[in-house]
């Protein structure tokens, strides 16, 4: 299955920041366009991307072409956890991130 995933860093502002066009998180107003993004093309990813691992195959750089039935409609936001001695400011920050988007029409996961 072909998932769509966002990166991010737990420092980075777009998980708690407001939009001036909106007032909504920023990091919601990408999540929601992406996965109208995803909707829109829903029926083109497949091909597309096997023409690329096709490529890729032809090129040297991958042996097998892994097989794409399905893509994933809901994107995936994956949010690094990189603090290392977490002060209470910290732990504060982390589960209002959670409380943000955990009601969103998208995956997360903070690792």
């Amino acid at each position: 299955m072909l998932t769509f995933v966002e990166l991010k860093l737990i420092t980075n502002e777009e998980l708690t920041s407001r939009s001036k066009v909106n007032n909504e998180i920023k990091i919601i107003n990408q999540m929601n366009k992406y996965s109208e993004f995803i909707l829109d093309y829903k029926d083109e990813f497949i091909p597309y991307y096997k023409k690329i691992l096709l490529g890729k195959k032809r090129l040297g750089i991958i042996n097998d072409i892994p097989e794409i039935n399905n893509v994933n409609q809901t994107p995936l936001l994956l949010i690094f956890n990189t603090y290392i001695n977490r002060t209470k400011g910290q732990d504060g920050r982390i589960a209002n991130i959670h409380k943000i988007i955990s009601k969103k029409n998208f995956d997360f996961k903070i690792r």
